[in-house]
């Protein structure tokens, strides 16, 4: 579980007390599966690894030393670079309200641009440094240092991140979103620093990274109520954990 995780606790107006349940069941289901087993048994399935990583993408457990990666490389995209015309030329996009949402926030299986959906798209080769034959290995925890404008005195967006591949198949990784409520002064500019949700995925020459930021989700019905917000295009996407291989695992 992560931090805006479903727990479905039954607790309807004491977050406190959910909070309690679920941090006693977890404890109970530590000292239950994890609390007899000696270092041995424990070693012998995280294989002397920090951490262990299902990669959906190949559908197989492997082991890491951390997440993102340690000793792996940063790399930081200014959003400027990914920006399309004509919302490039004035340095900033607006990112409007709509009755319909377009981020899906778990609730269906498959996100869709809207017409204020706004997309940053960068080339793997580039942004990665990838030459033929080789892959990108991304165990991240992607932030964002985002300078956002509000229309109102308050705005909530949504993040999401699309992979790409060089023949156009398009996958919302893990069908994860991650919301941003800014309560500010309209039209003043905000810095906020976003931490989205943690991912892993293989890119390769020819793939696209997509980063696509909307006013609306299926899940929050209240973030319809803000006008929305003008995103500057001087924001960073910053992308920790980046292992370039030299061979295509996918």
């Amino acid at each position: 579980m992560y931090n805006g995780g479903h727990s479905q606790i039954p607790v309807d107006s004491s977050p406190e007390q959910a909070e309690s349940a679920r941090d006693k069941a977890t404890r109970a289901w530590l000292a239950e599966h994890l609390g007899s087993r000696d270092d041995a048994s424990v070693n012998a399935v995280f294989d002397d690894h920090d951490v262990l990583v299902y990669e959906s993408q190949t559908e197989r457990m492997r082991g890491a030393n951390a997440i993102p990666q340690r000793n792996a490389e940063t790399v930081e995209l200014d959003l400027s670079e990914g920006a399309s015309a004509p919302d490039n030329a004035v340095g900033a996009s607006l990112v409007g309200n709509t009755v319909a949402p377009t981020a899906n926030s778990y609730v269906v299986s498959e996100s869709f641009d809207g017409a204020t959906s706004v997309t940053f798209e960068f080339d793997a080769s580039y942004a990665f440094g990838l030459g033929d034959g080789q892959q990108a290995d991304l165990l991240t925890v992607p932030e964002i240092d985002l300078r956002i404008r509000t229309l109102g005195t308050e705005a909530t967006l949504f993040f999401r991140v699309i992979h790409v591949s060089e023949d156009g198949e398009e996958t919302h990784i893990n069908d994860n979103v991650t919301p941003l409520r800014i309560e500010d002064t309209p039209e003043t500019v905000h810095t906020e620093t976003l931490e989205l949700i943690a991912f892993q995925r293989y890119v390769s020459p020819g793939d696209t990274l997509r980063l696509v930021i909307d006013s609306t989700d299926s899940g929050f019905n209240s973030a319809r109520e803000s006008a929305g917000a003008i995103v500057e295009h001087d924001s960073t996407l910053r992308i920790p954990g980046v292992a370039v291989l030299d061979e295509q695992v996918v």
